[in-house]
């Protein structure tokens, strides 16, 4: 695929539509863990409004997921590998220096907890939690290095697995496993000025 720049959590979770989250909607206008919830809306804005509610909940949580896998994800990841690091010695390779930097297959993993805080003319009713456990899978990945910054990508293939889970005070929502299809990272992925590359403690 040509749109890796474009991949993110919500897409990986929720597919491209900017629909959104329909399914996460859907699981939150039933179930016994949001019961008090809905009496609170209903008991404010009448009842029959939770529905609309819970489709606007659903929105946020793709929102809150609108986040780059390449850029915020794999990026300060592959800035970290100690292989990189001599890149950052600009007697050695001069800033106008361009080093292709191949990287062995390899995997990353990433870990993220948003939450969105839910509340009704400015009483705080609780927050939704979200957990996101991903592992990315990486092959044939051609860096592009110059002046100590990750300029470009200019070839490989990646795909991802995940986890989400929604929960409302402790008590689980629902969960959604996902596989991504291949991406191919060819032709070339401006990066524009680059991504640092970090010194190493």
């Amino acid at each position: 695929m040509t749109d890796a720049a474009s991949w993110t959590l919500k897409s990986l979770f929720f597919g491209r539509r900017d629909a959104l989250d329909r399914r996460g909607g859907r699981q939150l206008e039933r179930g016994d863990a949001l019961a008090e919830l809905r009496r609170q809306i209903a008991d404010e804005l009448g009842k029959g409004r939770w529905r609309t509610v819970a489709v606007q909940l659903g929105k946020k949580i793709a929102e809150v997921l609108d986040i780059g896998i390449v850029d915020r994800i794999l990026l300060p990841a592959w800035s970290k590998l100690e292989q990189l690091q001599q890149y950052r010695d600009r007697d050695k390779f001069p800033p106008e220096e361009t080093v292709l930097v191949p990287l062995h297959t390899h995997t990353v993993s990433s870990t993220h907890a948003p939450e969105i805080l839910l509340k009704l003319n400015e009483t705080e009713l609780g927050r939704l939690a979200l957990a996101v456990e991903l592992e990315l899978e990486l092959e044939g990945i051609l860096l592009e290095v110059r002046d100590a910054r990750i300029r470009q990508i200019q070839a490989g293939r990646a795909a991802g697995r995940g986890q989400l889970s929604c929960s409302f005070r402790d008590a689980n929502l629902y969960s959604v496993e996902r596989r991504s299809r291949s991406y191919r990272l060819a032709g070339g992925i401006s990066l524009g000025d680059g991504f640092e590359i970090p010194a190493l403690e």
